[in-house]
């Protein structure tokens, strides 16, 4: 039996009624990254890494493996947070606020090194946090960590605050 490709009679067939060039693009549609094997066994909406597996799923493997890498890397990171330990705290200053270091310093004086609520100074070794609005992404002043939890958890809704001091007042 000769076989003829249905999308073009004119060529030669390969496979599944269809000629080189139109088999070549659908197994591209079917297999985007080339072959079977890059799909993930863990993971098949991640990428490829190795082994089967996603890169994620690879590195805990291999650390699990062989626990002298894991050891090695977390011990070298300990190591350098404790060289350079203002380096973390500026960049997250930088990313997640958009301020310098010099403008927090400069917020911090201004409330004279206490926090902007309760007045109260930080804990040795501890730094105020920076309170923003989430919405404009402007900062408002420094917290300690209980006056940030607060405002954490009240959500910016300034409506519950009569209600928490009535409830305060009629229980104390």
């Amino acid at each position: 039996m000769i076989h003829v490709p249905k999308c073009h009679p004119e060529r030669p067939y390969l496979a599944r009624e269809m000629c080189n060039s139109c088999y070549a693009r659908d197994y591209r549609k079917r297999n985007p990254r080339g072959s079977m094997k890059s799909v993930p066994r863990c993971h098949p909406e991640r990428p490829y890494h190795a082994s089967g597996l996603c890169k994620s799923c690879y590195l805990t493997v291999l650390r699990r493996e062989n626990p002298i890498l894991a050891t090695r890397k977390r011990g070298y990171e300990a190591n350098w947070k404790k060289r350079n330990p203002d380096y973390h705290w500026s960049w997250a200053l930088q990313h997640k606020y958009h301020i310098t270091q010099e403008a927090y310093l400069e917020i911090l004086r201004s409330q004279d090194e206490r926090c902007a609520i309760c007045k109260t100074r930080p804990y040795t070794n501890r730094r105020l946090n920076v309170d923003h609005d989430h919405k404009s992404a402007s900062i408002r002043g420094l917290l300690c960590d209980k006056c940030n939890l607060l405002i954490g958890k009240l959500e910016n809704n300034a409506n519950l605050l009569p209600t928490i001091t009535g409830y305060l007042k009629a229980r104390h």
